[in-house]
């Protein structure tokens, strides 16, 4: 029987929660999480409680969770511009990483500075011998799409063009203008990446037009037969109504949506051409990946020289970005 894997989690009131109980669905040890206060912490246990049988302890000081807990596996789903901080200290722990997207990010940092902290994080897991990987699921949807439009699986044509939309709701005056693509753009540049492996950005193709509640990006890659694809994505905030996902290669699109299936367990659904199909859920098959590459049983969805280079496209974008 394979060893449980105790977990620890960096953040777990937002995006962090949801991997708590992705975890303990994927039967690892949930043993504890890092807020920041004394009152975050008691908050947090009672929605973790709510969610599963969260038994483990909160902590408000990372640096004695790590050293109480010896964690196998550390997520760091705190804010971005934390990232660096959280994982490094996670790594030189002992633990294996799954960071959240994106690897790493500070508003008050230029591009070269948020180049060097997101290197800093793939360093630390070389240089402690760590698994680390980026939490960028919709690279998981794939073989999924191949299911729904098999005419584009992959090795049965080549893939010229790429897109992808993606809509998230609420946030106020907190999701607009670059914060809307800094939030999301992972997702879209992680499914191209990950359709084209090994493919090179054309950086004179970079192009990003950001505004207020839409960001619409666009580049080349070349593939390995020397080929092109074109990759254009849209990143929007709405304020209410029902968000719109889709993606696809080569114009064929499947809707993408995340909900509850009959017996109450969250599911990822594509649609096309009028029928749709239910897979497991995105994020679910990111944490089972890490978990199995834990146990030294597969490999990781994303890995983290992925999310760094994922992070140079979204660097570059930025650079070359007019608002609008």
């Amino acid at each position: 029987m394979a060893k449980q894997v105790k977990v620890a989690i960096i953040g777990a009131s937002g995006i962090g929660k949801q991997h708590a109980k992705w975890f303990h669905l994927s039967g690892c040890d949930v043993a504890a999480f890092a807020g920041r206060t004394p009152e975050s912490v008691e908050k947090t246990t009672q929605v973790l409680k709510g969610l599963f049988e969260f038994k483990g302890k909160g902590y408000w000081d990372c640096d004695e969770m790590l050293r109480a807990e010896e964690p196998d596996a550390v997520v760091v789903s705190s804010p971005a511009s934390l990232h660096r901080e959280h994982a490094v200290r996670a790594l030189a722990a002992g633990a294996h990483v799954l960071c959240e997207k994106p690897l790493v990010w500070r508003a008050d940092r230029d591009a070269r500075s948020i180049l060097e902290d997101g290197r800093a994080i793939v360093d630390a897991a070389t240089a402690h011998g760590r698994i680390l990987a980026i939490n960028t699921q919709y690279a998981a949807g794939i073989g999924a799409y191949e299911q729904v439009v098999p005419k584009c699986a992959r090795g049965r044509c080549a893939v010229d063009s790429f897109y992808m939309e993606m809509e998230t709701k609420g946030g106020g005056g907190m999701h607009e203008y670059e914060q809307i693509f800094i939030d999301n753009a992972s997702h879209p540049i992680s499914l191209a990446l990950a359709w084209l492996p090994g493919a090179k950005v054309d950086e004179g193709t970079l192009s990003c037009q950001v505004g207020r509640k839409e960001t619409v990006a666009a580049f080349h890659l070349i593939r390995a037969d020397g080929g092109i694809c074109q990759v254009r994505f849209l990143v929007r905030n709405i304020k209410e109504g029902k968000v719109k996902r889709q993606f696809g290669v080569n114009g064929r699109l499947v809707t993408y949506d995340g909900r509850n299936d009959d017996r109450g367990q969250f599911r990822t659904y594509l649609a096309h051409g009028g029928t749709e199909r239910a897979f497991d859920d995105l994020m679910s098959v990111s944490v089972r990946r890490f978990v199995g590459a834990v146990r030294g049983e597969g490999t990781v969805l994303a890995t983290g020289a992925e999310g760094l280079r994922n992070l140079e496209i979204q660097v570059g974008l930025l650079e070359r970005s007019v608002r609008v």
